[in-house]
């Protein structure tokens, strides 16, 4: 297994992207929605959140792949 920093900084970026994408989909840190308001107010954001959250994410699995296929 090869440990330089470029591998160390990929899987550091592959969880902070599945981090930033949970973060995205179920808090209001970063994009407001008004569930823990109200339940019967509307989601404005939520096409915005489901597309940022799935694009992170799958973004952050092929990090972690393209890292994994690096170490072999």
């Amino acid at each position: 297994m090869k440990f330089n920093f470029r591998n160390i900084w990929n899987a550091f970026m592959a969880v902070v992207y599945i981090v930033l994408a949970y973060v995205i989909a179920f808090t209001t840190y970063l994009i407001p929605y008004s569930f823990h308001d109200s339940f019967s107010t509307k989601d404005e954001y939520l096409i915005i959140r489901v597309f940022l959250a799935v694009s992170f994410s799958l973004y952050g699995l092929y990090r972690g792949y393209v890292l994994l296929k690096s170490l072999k």
